[in-house]
């Protein structure tokens, strides 16, 4: 529920009733504001510095989920809700009764989204349960590398956190974040830092992956295809294996703040 404060999400009867079906997680944060950015963090690895729902289309050198899964020949599907049709490529298609989309915009408080995992990986026992370890966009990419054993797109995949449903079976390791779980949190990820996309605060070119990093003790390793595409072109790449990650207050070594708290 990305554009609902996590409390009002929680108290929703809709949504509770969901949660009594899956696994609540207590402490699952975006990675920046507003929504598209997002969205390609969650398949890319980084938001490139978006600060905009603008029709931004990625390189096609940058590489995402789609790729390492395709390498292991694993199927996959994309599903998106309230589509006019299969395929469509428009700029948007805003809710037909009010002509606009859901919005909301707060830099003072923490990024976190009300986030429920259901499904039939969910096991009985675990339904209606709550899980409070630190987990974001990039932990949906590091599940999905962990499940199927792919290789990493060496961005911040690589170090997230591994949805605990899964690392018990994988042997993925958890590292907290308590700059931003901590009730006074010092980082709320609600700002982007200089990209390709930015457009209200400052240009940057493509960050080029880390071909070196591998997940914390499971080793899994940048995809053969990445390291041969960027082979020679990776200064500058910003990417660890630690589980936290920057944003525009607290930016990369060598990229300015975007203090949006002035805004």
């Amino acid at each position: 529920m990305e554009n609902t404060d996590y409390d009002k999400a929680e108290a929703d009867p809709s949504l509770a009733w969901l949660a009594e079906r899956g696994i609540t997680l207590e402490n699952y944060f975006g990675v920046t504001h507003p929504s598209e950015p997002n969205y390609v963090a969650s398949h890319g690895g980084d938001n490139f510095g978006m600060d905009n729902d603008a029709f931004n289309r990625v390189a096609g050198n940058v590489s995402t989920i789609t790729d390492l899964l395709e390498d292991k020949h694993i199927s996959w599907g994309s599903y998106q809700e309230d589509m006019p049709y299969t395929g469509f490529e428009g700029f948007s298609w805003a809710n037909q009764e009010t002509r606009a989309n859901d919005y909301n915009e707060s830099y003072s408080i923490s990024n976190r989204v009300f986030s429920i995992l259901l499904g039939g990986a969910v096991p009985k026992h675990l339904e209606g349960s709550k899980d409070d370890k630190y987990y974001n966009h990039y932990s949906e990419l590091s599940t999905v590398e962990a499940n199927w054993n792919l290789h990493t797109l060496g961005r911040w995949d690589v170090g997230a956190n591994v949805f605990d449903l899964v690392a018990c079976e994988t042997g993925d390791i958890y590292r907290p974040n308590l700059a931003a779980t901590a009730e006074n949190a010092t980082i709320f990820y609600n700002s982007s830092f200089a990209g390709p996309f930015n457009e209200d605060f400052q240009a940057a070119p493509y960050p080029p992956p880390n071909l070196d990093i591998k997940s914390p003790k499971t080793h899994r390793t940048v995809l053969p295809a990445i390291k041969k595409q960027w082979k020679g072109h990776t200064e500058g790449t910003y990417y660890h294996d630690g589980v936290d990650i920057p944003d525009g207050q607290h930016p990369p070594h060598g990229y300015a703040v975007n203090d949006v708290s002035k805004d």
